[in-house]
């Protein structure tokens, strides 16, 4: 005679990723942020926006720092010495939250402009430098947030790029651990723009210096890099630009 196991009860939770993220932090710790949707017959009735990772003492944490109506992101991570900053696009309006203590306990931060898109970083020394995209009619204006001093919540601004049309914005830092990175800028941010990618450059987060590149318009865009060189690519074009150690 054979005896059939119980029916299994199955829960689905109807929804969506949206806004995916994801930074290692200096032990190789994994910190992801992410808006998840709650969807009733195809559509979006609430989001929340989660972050999850390993805390500096091995212990996994996942909170969710928000919740309201349905939105898209994107949303960004980053995570060093313990600090994890989050930006998310909610409403059309980035906000952001930090942790100090490795994702243990969080607190919203105070943006220094109104901006719609966000790209963050944490130099070696502990500043945050913050990325932000602020719209104004078709055109989006980059401003650039650097800390005067680590976690100190006071912002040196700088606007090192003309207006563009385009609000695709993406960040490169250093590997200072990648001895062929030696040479290059602290941090590159790159910007879309008619005919081409601008880009602000830096080695210390605060004097910044513009230069463009000719080609198409760019769609998508992010930077990588190959030994001593950075790799601007979009869709299906890669632009090579290496950059001396004189910057």
């Amino acid at each position: 005679m054979m005896i059939r196991p119980p029916s299994a009860k199955v829960y689905i939770n109807i929804g969506g990723i949206r806004g995916l993220a994801t930074a290692l932090d200096e032990h190789g710790y994994a910190h992801t942020s992410y808006l998840r949707a709650s969807e009733f017959m195809a559509e979006a009735s609430h989001s929340a926006l989660i972050v999850h990772g390993v805390t500096q003492a091995g212990d996994r944490y996942e909170r969710r720092l928000w919740q309201g109506e349905p939105s898209a992101g994107p949303t960004a991570i980053m995570a060093r010495q313990g600090r994890i900053i989050v930006a998310a696009t909610l409403a059309g309006t980035v906000r952001l939250w930090e942790s100090r203590d490795s994702g243990v306990t969080w607190n919203a931060v105070t943006s220094p402009v109104h901006a719609s898109v966000a790209q963050l970083a944490i130099l070696p020394d502990g500043r945050a430098v913050l990325a932000l995209l602020m719209r104004t009619g078709m055109q989006f204006h980059l401003t650039i947030a650097t800390e005067t001093t680590a976690g100190s919540g006071t912002w040196q601004q700088a606007n090192p790029l003309p207006s563009s049309a385009s609000a695709v914005l993406t960040m490169w830092q250093r590997d200072d651990v990648r001895t062929d990175q030696a040479g290059m800028p602290s941090l590159v941010i790159a910007q879309g723009m008619a005919g081409g990618v601008q880009l602000a450059i830096t080695q210390d987060g605060t004097t910044w210096q513009p230069q463009t590149i000719a080609s198409a318009t760019p769609h998508a865009l992010a930077l990588s890099a190959v030994g001593d060189r950075l790799v601007v690519v979009h869709e299906q074009y890669g632009i090579w630009q290496r950059f001396k150690q004189s910057m």
